[in-house]
């Protein structure tokens, strides 16, 4: 290696990039579904997403990352050049995203970077993508990781270690408090769950339907606590193109069919209802204006609450991957209850 190169300046474009490999990485293994649902949110093709690529991709940013820290000379270069063909896709993708009708949610960290796709998603991956470029100049120059740090005294550890500080600090600053419009919206609107007196377990506390109205297919304004008669709503808030979404809306038509008792209301988030698929005579999708109701519930998506007949929430909201335990609690609720109908005696 060059004497003429710096060292510890140089290595810090590709050790960000080896983080970020590898942080991407370790949240799409812990949660698969959320990268294939990306797959989907983001319209990329479907050879893509049937070819197992979801699953792989994990694991190639796992050998890509293990190639820039190992591997010396020549093939360091070939390693930063794919790791430029990578993130430069990634922000096509993000950026391509961008024109969509409806919002995206973006998926390019697992669950760690799940968020909608705007501006500084893009800026983000820009920042990569030039991260990857400066790997690979230093590449081209000479220089690799593995051999950069066989190099490294006391002073580069040193210099290095507080980017890496630099770099955690940052990280628990930005993702450590969580969001707190989000969480603040959430809160204001759930129900809250408190230990009972009986048995210590948490139960379920009702609070109202909270005011506002949603738009039927006919142009009529309904007022939500009048949504619940004769029979309570079940409301899900989606969006049209949304992966973990568009599981929800395949399970929609059967459950709603073996439902009857329950009225199934599908809103699309800040969108209008005129485009949404047919899902069956027994699922109504409605319009939300402003998503003012969506909001004032705390609900993003895919998100679901259910309305009961006493002008209270009588479950819910529940958020993502919730959502089919909250059905199937539901069903099982009602079955019991015919159940339990059935079993009784005829009066006289």
């Amino acid at each position: 290696m060059p004497a003429s190169v710096p060292a510890a300046p140089w290595i810090v474009p590709a050790l960000l990039i080896v983080l970020a490999l590898v942080m991407s990485a370790l949240f799409k293994v812990r949660s698969p579904q959320t990268t294939q649902d990306a797959f989907v949110s983001l319209r990329l093709p479907s050879f893509l997403r049937f070819s197992g690529a979801p699953i792989l991709l994990p694991y190639g940013e796992l050998v890509l990352a293990a190639a820039l820290l190992l591997l010396p000379g020549g093939w360091y270069v070939v390693a930063s050049a794919l790791a430029v063909v990578l993130f430069a896709a990634y922000l096509i993708v993000v950026a391509r995203a961008l024109g969509f009708a409806e919002p995206v949610h973006c998926s390019c960290f697992g669950k760690l970077g799940l968020g909608e796709i705007d501006r500084r998603t893009v800026v983000r991956n820009v920042l990569l993508l030039v991260a990857a470029v400066l790997a690979l100049v230093d590449g081209v120059r000479g220089g690799s990781m593995i051999e950069r740090f066989t190099d490294f005294g006391g002073t580069e550890w040193g210099w290095t270690a507080g980017v890496l500080a630099a770099v955690a600090l940052t990280g628990m600053v930005v993702y450590g408090g969580g969001r707190p419009s989000d969480s603040a919206a959430a809160s204001s609107a759930a129900p809250a769950v408190v230990p009972s007196d009986e048995d210590d377990e948490l139960e379920y506390v009702q609070q109202p339907i909270p005011y506002g109205a949603l738009v039927d297919s006919r142009g009529g304004t309904i007022p939500l606590r009048e949504l619940p008669h004769p029979r309570p709503v079940l409301l899900i808030s989606i969006s049209l193109g949304c992966g973990s979404c568009e599981r929800v809306m395949a399970r929609m038509p059967q459950w709603a069919a073996r439902q009857q008792l329950i009225r199934v209301v599908l809103v699309p988030y800040g969108a209008s209802a005129d485009n949404a698929p047919d899902l069956g005579p027994d699922v109504e999708w409605m319009t939300d204006p402003d998503s003012a109701v969506v909001r004032t519930l705390g609900l993003g998506y895919p998100s679901a609450v259910l309305f009961g007949m006493n002008g209270m929430l009588a479950g819910g909201p529940v958020h993502g991957d919730e959502i089919d335990q909250f059905l199937d609690d539901i069903a099982a609720e009602l079955d019991e209850a015919a159940a339990a109908y059935a079993a009784q005696e005829p009066i006289g």
